[in-house]
């Protein structure tokens, strides 16, 4: 695997207001791929206690700031494609392959995914298989067919995604749900607005048309689903068909939660990943 290292400065999307969602990033180079990597200030750096976090549809690494308590134990990669421009191919495919590659330079890392990053990172974890230590998924699903079927996804959502210019604050607050703050709903919609339209609708078509649930008993890892009770966007069902598959998961309903319960209720979703992270037994 070839990679290197471009310095790259978030303001050319970010907010410059500063807060807990604006934190530093790179560019990295993974073959011929870039990689947008987010990381906490003066966080743990070790190769055997890495997580490599993948975020949603249309959300870059930051989303996942209010994760910042586990990273004083855990080495917290947060990575996405750039958002302005998209890879070429399936759009789950390619960057899965990405994200592997990218996480194959440390030590059995964990994955975590949320929504469509949780489709991204299981086919990652199919990729890797036996060199990870566990797989965290949270208001994911891994039969996106299913989700195409529902008027509410085929409809609503791809025209709330085609005119993200001026429905970006009404699709905050669908997706975060009523827990969701100024601060998360902020970045939310900043990230909406740096996703090209064309992009939005191809990632909604690859959504549409994969299906990951028959290879999930493949994935031998520990795995942790976490659900939010309030997700209008992914039922129920779908996150419960997906636990079930897997070999070794445990399944965790947030009360009160929406479609991204690591931003609405992040002490809970913390205290549900401190848990699991300490029944992984990784030792520095």
């Amino acid at each position: 695997m070839e990679m290197s290292e471009q310095p790259h400065s978030n303001t050319d999307y970010h907010s410059s207001r500063g807060g807990e969602f604006d934190l530093p990033s790179n560019d990295v180079v993974i073959g011929n791929r870039p990689l947008r990597e987010y990381t906490f200030p003066n966080a743990l750096r070790n190769p055997r206690r890495a997580i490599v976090c993948v975020p949603g549809f249309s959300a870059s690494g930051r989303s996942f700031a209010r994760l910042a308590p586990l990273s004083s134990a855990w080495d917290i990669r947060m990575v996405n494609g750039p958002l302005e421009r998209a890879y070429p191919g399936d759009a789950v495919d390619t960057l899965a392959g990405v994200i592997a590659d990218y996480a194959m330079q440390f030590d059995r890392p964990v994955i975590l995914g949320t929504s469509f990053g949780g489709l991204v990172a299981i086919s990652a974890a199919l990729r890797m298989r036996g060199a990870i230590s566990g797989l965290i998924l949270t208001a994911a699903f891994a039969n996106g067919t299913r989700l195409g079927t529902l008027p509410f996804m085929r409809q609503l959502i791809p025209a709330m995604q085609l005119t993200a210019s001026s429905l970006a604050p009404i699709t905050a607050r669908v997706v975060g749900g009523p827990g969701i703050d100024s601060a998360g709903r902020s970045a939310i919609v900043e990230d909406v607005l740096a996703m090209p339209a064309d992009e939005r609708a191809r990632r909604l078509r690859t959504i549409f048309s994969t299906n990951l649930l028959p290879h999930l008993e493949q994935i031998d890892a520990p795995a942790l689903v976490i659900h939010g009770r309030r997700d209008l966007l992914v039922p129920k069902a779908r996150a419960l068909e997906m636990a079930r598959a897997l070999p070794h998961c445990d399944y965790h309903e947030i009360r009160g939660a929406g479609h991204l319960p690591y931003i609405t209720h992040a002490a809970e979703f913390v205290a549900l990943t401190t848990a699991f992270l300490e029944r992984l037994g990784r030792r520095p």
